[in-house]
């Protein structure tokens, strides 16, 4: 019984964490534009880190 109760809140779980992995908030989708920038100038460390910074400063 205990693990079909536990089978179920597992589920449960899972299900409700993929639905809300589906809409990324305003600063979620800034973060993803600015890191696809930062790939596509093979940018990596510091001046990444920098790039990221910059760009979600303006953005």
């Amino acid at each position: 019984m205990k693990i079909g109760l536990m089978a179920m809140v597992m589920a449960g779980l899972l299900v409700s964490g993929v639905a809300s992995a589906a809409d990324k908030t305003p600063q979620q989708e800034k973060m993803s534009m600015c890191n696809q920038h930062a790939s596509s100038q093979n940018l990596k460390g510091d001046a990444r880190k920098t790039f990221i910074s910059q760009c979600l400063k303006k953005s």
